[in-house]
């Protein structure tokens, strides 16, 4: 099963009916129909997508728009996780890739600069989450590869404020559980678990 958002709402292929109305995809066609109604506003709810090929509808989906790569990390210290506050929502913190950075060197890279972080460490591999996005130039697909991290590092956090990033904290489990659950669904829904 994959699951690609926009907006608040989620886009599953499956081949069982998990979110939202049910849409049978039997080709290329079809599947461009749907990105076209993302497009256009005309997708209101949470849909599932099944039909030819899983592989093949995700495939199709990702070649209807403009691919963008990126990184980030749930970065642990002692019994506290490192949150950003970016456009008033409580978020992980991530960025796009530079020139012909690898995905781990992106990963730390971002959270480093995002929070003032030093030391970060990758010690295991999480899902890979997607989300569509329209920007000035057009509509856009954003492809985040997620790590777990830690660091000991006693530097003060420095938000990013160039990046809207207002702050950057540590929190106790519990209120990371509570400030995740609160924000954008392609991380709530990915990532609350690690939190529980």
């Amino acid at each position: 099963m994959k699951k690609i958002y926009f907006n608040d709402l989620c886009v599953t292929i499956s081949a069982k009916r998990t979110l939202g109305i049910l849409h049978v995809v039997k080709n290329k066609k079809d599947t461009k129909e749907i990105c076209d109604s993302i497009k256009n506003g005309a997708v209101l709810s949470d849909i599932t997508l099944r039909g030819y090929p899983k592989r093949q509808i995700f495939d199709d989906i990702l070649s209807s728009f403009k691919l963008i790569d990126a990184a980030g990390g749930i970065v642990r210290k002692d019994d506290e996780y490192l949150l950003i506050k970016r456009f008033g929502l409580w978020d992980l913190p991530k960025g796009k890739t530079e020139g012909k950075e690898k995905i781990k060197e992106t990963a730390v890279r971002e959270v480093e600069e995002e929070t003032g972080v030093k030391k970060v460490r990758i010690y295991k591999k999480l899902k890979t989450t997607y989300h569509i996005f329209q920007t000035r130039s057009g509509w856009k697909l954003k492809r985040t590869y997620w790590y777990l991290m830690e660091t000991e590092s006693e530097k003060k956090l420095k938000p990013q404020k160039n990046e809207d990033i207002t702050k950057a904290v540590w929190m106790k489990k519990k209120d990371a559980y509570k400030a995740i659950s609160g924000t954008y669904r392609s991380i709530s829904d990915s990532f609350l678990h690690i939190f529980e």
